[in-house]
């Protein structure tokens, strides 16, 4: 799950952008900026007579960053860049921990819908041996009408722990980042419940 969660999660993918981003901006920190020619039409106001009063002015900047604010720049791009990197490690961290806790769900869920599915057919088999006996007069019909409720509130939680299951099921996907069938073709483990 976790694998998959670093593969295909869109938190994980949302820090390695940040990362990216990061490291781009390193890298513009760096660069020197690029110089800008550029050329434009004046009016002269003390132009000759019979000359046009409209030239074209030539100008070229070279924009230098003075009093070290070039290598301050580069400090912020290198702190920005640590943050981006300090902010994966901590997406990691807790995809590992998300992951860790739906799989220990899914596993206890898992388990439980086991032991509803077995009280409930020790149940149903309860019911019907009683009924065998209150027909023979061994038990009362009241003994039976609770056992028919013992088996009614087992077979509700064998229900509950069917939709903790495909709850669980839905966790484990939300997280990986993948299909609910690719989850559905795999049963937990029991590593959480030993």
């Amino acid at each position: 799950v976790l694998a998959a969660a670093l593969a295909f999660n869109p938190r994980m993918k949302l820090a390695r952008a940040q990362r990216d981003a990061g490291a781009a901006g390193v890298l513009v920190a760096h660069e020197r900026a690029n110089p800008t020619l550029s050329l434009s039409p004046e009016h002269l106001i003390s132009a000759a007579a019979g000359v046009s009063p409209w030239v074209v002015a030539v100008s070229l900047v070279w924009p230098l960053r003075t009093a070290g604010k070039r290598d301050l720049a580069i400090e912020q791009a290198l702190a920005a860049d640590d943050a981006a990197l300090l902010n994966a490690a901590a997406e990691v961290w807790s995809l590992r921990t998300d992951a860790r806790s739906v799989v220990c769900a899914a596993e206890f869920a898992w388990a439980r819908r086991a032991l509803a599915n077995e009280e409930a057919s020790l149940r149903v088999d309860l019911v019907t041996r009683m009924e065998k006996q209150a027909d023979a007069g061994i038990v009362s019909r009241y003994e039976v009408a609770r056992a028919r409720l013992d088996r009614d509130a087992s077979t509700l939680r064998l229900h509950q722990s069917d939709a903790d299951v495909i709850a669980a099921r839905h966790d484990i996907a939300g997280l990986a980042g993948v299909p609910l069938s690719e989850v559905e073709l795999r049963e937990p483990g029991d590593v959480c419940i030993k």
